[in-house]
């Protein structure tokens, strides 16, 4: 009985004291700001003929004030700038290689293996992206651009010449823009939904984005949702 009591209080005595541990570990560790975003993909619209063709994204962001830019995510193939068949893709996501050429304005820049990963075969993907010190109390725009290939369409024919004005190579349609701003405050943000500004150059032939999608089908449904959300720092 005495054995069974001692054990009790040792019990009791080590849960108050693992309960306090644990609560000093949470009130000294402090989680950082970070943006999450989620991807759901349309697989419904991806070309079939070699199998389900994932599209290829990159996901960067831009301070409005300073115009600091720095990439959150890429596809392998974009980040590495490798594909197959072909020494580089320019019209792969054209509006994100106008940023790359101007060079980044951001600090401490993630190489390639940090910042990508091969190109996701599920249905929903979601990215954490920790938000570095001088993103912090920033009027922040998010980029989003996404590209498949072989997707065409009545305009974007496949069988187009160079001499017709859908000629599009491999490319079919071409890379769509979505874009949302938010501030990285004391304050959470969620459920940030992006809106479609645009399309790049079908060939990568500059880094514009034109408002025009008129002649845009499928790919505009890329994904069934995407969403942004914001969570300030803990302390």
């Amino acid at each position: 009985m005495r054995i069974t009591i001692a054990v009790f209080m040792i019990l009791i005595l080590a849960g108050l004291f693992f309960c306090d541990a644990f609560a000093v570990e949470g009130k000294d560790s402090p989680q950082g700001a970070y943006i999450n975003i989620a991807l759901d993909f349309n697989k419904d619209v991806f070309p079939h003929k070699y199998g389900v063709m994932y599209p290829s994204y990159v996901i960067w962001v831009q301070d409005k004030e300073s115009g600091a830019v720095q990439t959150i995510y890429a596809t392998h193939k974009l980040a590495a700038d490798k594909w197959l068949f072909a020494k580089e893709r320019p019209s792969a996501a054209p509006v994100w290689y106008g940023f790359k050429e101007k060079g980044f304005k951001g600090s401490g820049q993630p190489d390639v293996d940090v910042i990508s990963s091969a190109t996701p075969t599920d249905k929903t993907q979601n990215i954490h992206w920790p938000v570095p010190k001088e993103f912090l109390n920033k009027e922040l725009v998010i980029w989003l651009e996404a590209n498949v290939a072989f997707d065409y369409n009545d305009y974007y024919k496949k069988d187009a010449t160079k001499s017709d004005t859908g000629y599009s190579d491999v490319n079919g349609q071409p890379s769509i823009v979505w874009q949302a701003a938010l501030k990285t405050g004391s304050e959470p943000v969620t459920n940030l939904n992006p809106k479609i500004i645009g399309h790049g150059h079908v060939l990568g032939a500059d880094h514009k984005v034109d408002p025009d999608m008129s002649h845009i089908t499928t790919a505009k449904d890329l994904f069934l949702r995407i969403r942004f959300d914001y969570a300030p720092a803990l302390k």
